[in-house]
């Protein structure tokens, strides 16, 4: 338990978390598998350790475990809970465990009138969960709340009760409960409330063992599912990422520097003075409702969201945590198989997070050798060849290390190109790296006999690259016609 709140943060580069699962309320009887999710198994949370992750956030109901008259939570759900704590633990992710929106008991009672009896029932509950967990090290979190509906001065002050209710529940425990760092949430999670409103974190027993928390969700990218009059839905975000045809569903507002704003002031207001901020919930839904173009450009322009919230909060003290359900299409994990179901978005994460790196497919962003001419689009790089052995290269912002790293590029073939490879199945490609004036290169993962789909995209890997201080990477063809365009490429860093 030596870390305290600071330390801990800087060991969280990426969370998710494991969201209308075990916090599922309303089904009698009461289920994790409630709301359509499958229960937790070991072989997801390996799964998102072996992604790239550092942390999972668990949201969790207790009160329909328990007994209204006592307070008493179900031992079955109690040792549930640890059960899903330890396949995180074994698998050297931290964890935060918390009482989410739980019927809304707390959420919902940020009142004089029920301040008594709401933290009568906190005290209660945090006693158990966290004599329950009680022997966990400092892997373990615990947070107060999820949203708590607080905005007014007096509300606030109720809801700093609340929290100061859980610290001492907590700390009552002891053992190393008594050191855990706990995380306190903001009015409403409101990044503005936060700033502006809420000065007052919860007395400790121990200093420096405070994190606070905040969610993230611009509303008209990422959550708003139908037109108002007072906004449209917003398909398309970011510098670059605008649609010349849709221009009507391009973002106006809440881009890029309402990003670098509002996380400023969580870096003003508490990183700064040693709090670290959870953020906690953070994500945009994909608009399943395009096609084509449309598609992918949103697509591109999502991905682009999730790699710049999780960049600008690292850089502003905050632990960025996705939000993620595992079953809807665009979540990163289909936790029903288990396996990766939205590689861009993964890949996007990672990137932010400094675990990636992000080879820019814009325009013109890789250079063509003789054989190839290049078409430009905004959905990626695109070139034609004509000539044996044509190659795109790519030069990299600052050198990288191959040890331990994985190129990933996705490529989108045309009919000839298919058609010259006898369908794809002949030689197709090998990619190359080299060092500063091709000091020293390497030419590997040769592919051939891949039977490739025109228009469809297909993924190449190569981890076979080992020159410490690379300057560029380049994908080399030995076909002579046909067009070829690069959708993705990112590197994922030795861990």
């Amino acid at each position: 338990m030596s870390s305290n709140a600071t330390q801990l943060a800087a060991k969280i580069k990426l969370g998710t978390n494991i969201g209308n699962t075990m916090e599922a309320w309303g089904c009698s009887p009461a289920a994790e598998t409630c709301w359509g999710q499958p229960m937790v198994s070991a072989a997801y949370v390996k799964l998102v350790k072996d992604s790239g992750f550092d942390a999972i956030r668990i949201p969790l109901s207790w009160d329909q475990y328990a007994d209204q008259a006592t307070g008493k939570i179900s031992d079955a759900w109690l040792n549930r809970v640890k059960q899903v704590v330890q396949y995180a633990v074994d698998n050297g992710l931290y964890v935060i465990v918390n009482i989410h929106w739980d019927g809304g008991w707390l959420e919902r009672n940020i009142t004089g009138e029920k301040k008594a009896a709401v933290n009568a029932k906190q005290k209660a509950y945090w006693e158990q969960i966290a004599t329950q967990l009680r022997d966990f090290d400092e892997h373990v979190l615990f947070a107060s709340a999820n949203e708590p509906n607080a905005e007014t001065a007096e509300q606030i002050a109720v809801l700093d009760s609340y929290h100061q209710t859980f610290v001492d529940a907590v700390r009552s425990t002891g053992g190393k409960n008594a050191y855990r760092v706990l995380v306190i949430q903001a009015p409403r999670t409101d990044i503005n409330l936060a700033a502006d409103n809420w000065n007052t974190m919860p007395s400790d027993t121990v200093a420096g063992r405070q994190m606070a928390e905040v969610h993230f969700y611009p509303f008209s990218f990422t959550l708003q599912d139908k037109d108002e009059p007072w906004s449209q839905m917003f398909y398309y975000w970011g510098n670059g990422f605008h649609s010349t045809t849709d221009t009507y569903r391009n973002a106006t507002r809440e881009e890029e520097d309402h990003v670098d704003e509002q996380f400023s002031k969580m870096k003003a207001k508490f990183a700064d003075h040693g709090i670290p901020v959870v953020l906690g919930e953070f994500a945009a839904m994909l608009r399943t409702q395009l096609t084509g173009g449309d598609l992918a450009l949103h697509r591109a322009s999502r991905a682009y969201y999730h790699r710049y919230v999780t960049r600008k909060a690292l850089e502003n003290g905050m632990l960025p945590f996705m939000w993620e359900i595992g079953v809807d299409p665009g979540m990163v994990f289909d936790r029903r198989t288990p396996a990766v179901g939205d590689q861009q978005t993964l890949d996007a994460l990672l990137a932010g997070a400094g675990k990636a790196i992000a080879l820019d497919t814009g325009p013109n962003s890789w250079t063509l050798s003789s054989g190839a001419t290049g078409d430009a689009s905004a959905l990626g790089m695109k070139f034609s060849l004509s000539q044996a052995g044509a190659a795109a290269g790519y030069s990299f912002a600052n050198p990288v290390n191959w040890a331990g790293a994985t190129l990933k590029v996705v490529l989108n073939f045309d009919q000839t190109f298919i058609s010259d490879r006898n369908g794809g199945t002949d030689a197709l490609l090998q990619f190359y790296t080299y060092s500063a004036n091709w000091a020293a290169s390497e030419f590997k993962c040769w592919t051939d006999n891949k039977v490739l789909v025109a228009g469809q995209d297909t993924e190449f890997t190569c981890s076979a690259f080992s020159i410490p201080n690379a300057v560029g990477v380049g994908i080399q063809f030995p076909g002579t016609e046909g067009s070829v365009a690069i959708k993705r490429a990112t590197i994922k860093l030795a861990q």
